[in-house]
């Protein structure tokens, strides 16, 4: 009987422990044949509250690189230049190229310096400064087309012209034998080739010219054209200095002195009186402005230059004057200082003039 009674109360205290067993396993297949729930309940929990954190600054989302770096309102700036934008700025802080030579530039093009610009700024009619026109007068109430505007009524013009019309279909003139009228409306000879307005004005000497300039035969007058220190002769420039002159340039024709043996004549040898330089005593400056041996001459004179640089005779006594290799009295009937003086002493107790 006791032993029926401690089986007994031994299975009561096994029976319970075979039943947690087994609802253990029964709950561990469910779990795992549902696949989303984790196996200690606590995996999905962690993994949803720390995505659900606030404080969390960093995302975990992918960002696009080129939008954040760049930004989508960046305006890129395409510079201007082309075929019709050769030089100048290209619109965006730069430059599209530089003309060379002397050309310049001019709305992105490059221009040569002599290229013609019409000028038409408040003008109706007329001439544009290139050969082209500014417009035409069709208003029958202003027919005429005077200074670049359309008058009703034609005042001629002749001012400063010399031939041409005058405005009004009239004329300022007709210019002679082998001239022409200029664009300019002067008569300029046949073979002019600088500016018309530059001929036989008075102005300045204009050589090189194709023909020459009148004003070249007026004297003291500037000359264009030419290098400096060099001549117009017949309307073409002509060197100063010869070019076998072997000396000074600022020798040649300065004055004062007779400059020899410098390969040529020097001009200022054909004053006898002139000082020889370059030449040994008793030597003269002959006609190829060579030194060759001086023999004096003082044939008929008793006074003045023997031609080689001394004197003949001892001179003239007090109160007589040498004219022409002679004594003379130096104050009958003129007084001879007075033939190359105007004013001041003239040796004889007067005066020249003042």
């Amino acid at each position: 009987m006791r032993s029926v009674i401690l089986l007994s109360l031994l299975s009561l205290c096994v029976m319970p422990l075979a039943i947690a067993a087994c609802g253990d396993d029964g709950k561990k297949d469910e779990d795992t044949s549902g696949g989303d729930t984790a196996i200690d309940g606590t995996d999905a929990a962690d993994t949803d509250a720390t995505d659900a954190d606030p404080t969390d600054t960093e995302s975990d989302a992918p960002t696009d690189a080129t939008t954040s770096e760049i930004g989508e309102d960046v305006a890129v700036c395409v510079p201007s230049c082309g075929p019709d934008q050769v030089c100048g700025g290209d619109g965006c802080g730069g430059f599209c190229g530089q003309c060379t030579g002397n050309d310049f530039c001019q709305e992105g093009r490059c221009l040569p310096p002599l290229s013609c610009v019409p000028d038409c700024f408040g003008l109706e009619c007329g001439d544009n400064g290139c050969g082209g026109s500014c417009g035409t007068c069709d208003d029958a109430a202003r027919p005429f087309c005077q200074a670049g505007l359309c008058v009703s009524e034609c005042v001629p013009d002749c001012v400063d012209k010399a031939c041409g019309p005058d405005g009004c279909g009239g004329g300022c003139g007709t210019c002679g034998a082998a001239t022409a009228c200029s664009a300019v409306q002067t008569c300029v000879a046949t073979g002019w080739t600088c500016d018309p307005a530059k001929y036989a004005t008075a102005d300045q000497c204009d050589c090189e010219c194709g023909v020459p300039d009148p004003d070249c035969a007026l004297g003291a007058m500037a000359t264009l054209g030419c290098d400096i220190g060099d001549t117009c002769v017949a309307g073409a420039c002509v060197a100063r200095v010869p070019a076998n002159w072997t000396c000074d340039e600022g020798f040649y024709g300065s004055g004062g002195l007779c400059n020899c043996a410098c390969g040529v004549r020097d001009p200022d040898c054909d004053d006898p009186t002139a000082p020889i330089l370059g030449c040994r005593d008793f030597e003269t400056c002959d006609a190829s402005g060579s030194c060759a041996t001086c023999v004096a001459d003082c044939d008929g004179r008793v006074c003045g230059s023997d031609g080689c640089g001394w004197f003949c005779g001892d001179g003239c006594a007090d109160g007589l004057a040498c004219v022409d290799g002679a004594c003379v009295d130096g104050c009958t009937p003129t007084p001879v200082v007075c033939e190359t003086a105007e004013c001041g002493d003239d040796g004889c107790g007067g005066s020249c003039g003042t």
